[in-house]
């Protein structure tokens, strides 16, 4: 797992490493842990869920934006909508 990242404030931790080896687990049992509100604070991308997929970072990328969209932010919604448009040109 990679150090925690501070960006404007916020922190970013980004667990990556092999299958199975427990990282959802971890993002959906301790992470909410650590915010007062997980529903807006905590971002899970499954990876495994766009394996299949011909264009892995538009995956993720939906993933966000639904995300985003869930949780009525505008900054995820805007730059995953960005992303998405540079994409697919």
């Amino acid at each position: 797992m990679t150090p925690p990242r501070q960006r404007g404030g916020e922190r970013v931790l980004v667990p990556q490493g092999l299958g199975g080896l427990g990282k959802n687990t971890l993002a959906q049992q301790v992470l909410p842990w650590l915010t007062e509100d997980p529903d807006k604070d905590v971002c899970t991308l499954r990876c495994r869920e766009v394996e299949g997929e011909v264009n892995r970072a538009a995956a993720l990328l939906h993933q966000a934006k639904a995300i985003g969209e869930r949780i009525r932010d505008p900054r995820i919604v805007s730059v995953t909508t960005a992303a998405l448009e540079r994409l697919e040109t």
